[in-house]
């Protein structure tokens, strides 16, 4: 009998590989399957250039570039940002540019902020048209965060436009304190001017992105950016970090604190600044930053008539992002920033039998000055098919606070403090009895509930509609007269309490709700 030869015995042991490699992978799945608790990273699409009352450019003429887009830019153009802020849940971070909005025209107070210099004029565009978009921001404050980006966009060095506002990246050299001061009390003034000042009970942008990622990060003599940030009330920072790096900013993993003021990197993986009805080309998980550089025009279409496309195609973009493993819609910036934080400084090392410890304490401290403390921690769990339900214990109390989306049930912890918390996940077949549904924008940083009553604490962004479940209600209170209680219903079918809450501060409105049961 003549010996196989080397080629048969080749195909052969082939062919047993392909036939016992498969039944190996699943074995090893069977016995190792995924993870079921998810520490999900956020996702975020900031929104520069807001504000602008024209588009087209005044390169030409020594001004702005504006959005390179030649139509007045008339309230209906925030439209498809709310509309799709509100299918999806969440509060996309704004960053407006207020020159163009100023009534009274006190730019001219301070020439470095517009290319007309103490001449400015503003003239052309005082109309109805402000009062109303900025009736509607505060109106939608809810579902788009009213952020600065700038005056002008750009520095008038003795009438010559550099760029840019916050630090001249052309000649590298910081512009003189006093005067970027000045740009920070402009905005305040033009703010002013629409009723959001302290004396009717709004703060100061809690969030701040430099134009043209003109950021000083001074670690020497002198000023820092982040200290005019943090005089002003500024609390979180996005940019890109890699253009700054002849600064030698002292960032950690893409981030760090400047005067308190919390920096993350930012990057616009191909979406370039003017183009219209355009979203990021690379994939997702090719992503090395959180949150993703974007502007006015990417969410516009050439036409008016084709621009519910334009949204619904914004719409499926982040929905698929929000179904990907491992990813989720930040719900607002806050929440952004206090995800990242975690993601970077906290680890979460499992045990057995579905508990895990949660390791905080090597969060910066500076994460608990300016800040306060970071917020929310999100932690997501895959629905399984066997129809059972999750259920996270912190430190042996419940997690009441979640929302079901695309197959996943996204916890909102409280936030952590520096130090270790044990973790145990369980799965029940029958639902969670007492417990609020974050289906909206707003923040929950504790709540509690028992036989007869629950509180929460809640940071509410605008008017919101919070779906509680809990026992039919006799009395329901605010600490904050200013978070006030619109309304509420009591659906006995589904022992859900619907509570119309809102806010009066344009940057969020914070207090506790107390709730009797009957």
């Amino acid at each position: 009998m003549s010996k196989p030869s080397r080629s048969f015995v080749i195909n052969v042991s082939l062919l047993i590989l392909g036939l016992v490699f498969p039944l190996i992978l699943i074995f090893t799945f069977l016995k190792n399957p995924q993870e079921p608790l998810i520490f999900p990273r956020p996702f975020a699409m900031v929104i520069d250039d807001m504000g602008w009352n024209q588009g087209s450019s005044l390169e030409s003429i020594n001004g702005p570039y504006r959005l390179n887009l030649d139509r007045k830019m008339d309230t209906k153009y925030y439209y498809p940002i709310v509309d799709i802020a509100k299918e999806l849940g969440i509060r996309f971070q704004g960053s407006f540019i207020l020159g163009e909005m100023d009534r009274e025209n006190i730019c001219a107070r301070y020439p470095t902020t517009t290319w007309m210099g103490k001449h400015w004029d503003n003239s052309v565009n005082i109309d109805s048209s402000q009062i109303r978009t900025m009736n509607y921001l505060v109106k939608n404050t809810a579902f788009l965060e009213f952020g600065m980006h700038g005056i002008g966009h750009e520095y008038w060095d003795s009438g010559r436009r550099v760029r840019a506002e916050y630090y001249n990246t052309e000649d590298r050299h910081p512009w003189p304190e006093d005067t970027l001061r000045g740009h920070f009390e402009c905005f305040r003034k033009i703010m002013a001017q629409y009723g959001l000042s302290r004396e009717n009970g709004h703060s100061f942008p809690e969030s701040f992105v430099p134009t043209a990622h003109s950021y000083y990060w001074n670690t020497g003599n002198g000023y820092s950016l982040g200290e005019i940030l943090k005089d002003n009330g500024v609390k979180y920072v996005n940019l890109k970090l890699d253009l700054i790096r002849y600064q030698n900013p002292p960032d950690t993993y893409g981030g760090g604190f400047d005067h308190g003021v919390h920096i993350i990197d930012r990057d616009k993986y191909g979406l370039k600044w003017d183009a219209l009805n355009a979203r990021p080309s690379d994939d997702i998980y090719n992503f090395t930053t959180y949150p993703v550089e974007s502007h006015w025009t990417n969410y516009l279409s050439l036409n008016d008539s084709t621009q519910h496309r334009t949204t619904a195609t914004w719409i499926d973009y982040l929905s698929k992002i929000q179904s990907s493993r491992g990813f989720y819609l930040a719900k607002n910036t806050e929440q952004l920033h206090s995800q990242w934080l975690y993601k970077h400084y906290t680890t979460i090392s499992k045990k057995k039998n579905g508990k895990y410890i949660i390791d905080n304490r090597k969060m910066p401290d500076e994460a608990y000055e300016n800040n306060g403390s970071p917020g929310n921690m999100v932690l997501a769990v895959e629905f399984d098919k066997a129809g059972e339900i999750p259920l996270l214990i912190l430190d042996s109390k419940s997690i009441r606070t979640f929302h079901d989306v695309n197959g996943y049930r996204h916890y909102y912890l409280p936030p952590l403090e520096q130090k270790l918390y044990t973790l145990e996940l369980k799965k029940q077949h029958a639902p969670m009895q007492t417990y609020l549904d974050i289906a909206g924008t707003y923040n929950i940083y504790d709540f509690s509930a028992g036989e007869d009553k629950l509180k929460f604490e809640i940071k509410m962004y605008g008017t919101q509609i919070l779906k509680i479940n809990c026992p039919e209600t006799v009395s329901i209170i605010s600490d904050n007269p200013h978070l006030k209680i619109l309304g509420h219903n009591y659906n006995e079918d589904y022992e859900v309490l619907e509570l119309e809450l809102s806010g009066r501060d344009i940057q969020g409105e914070r207090g506790w709700i107390n709730i009797l049961f009957e």
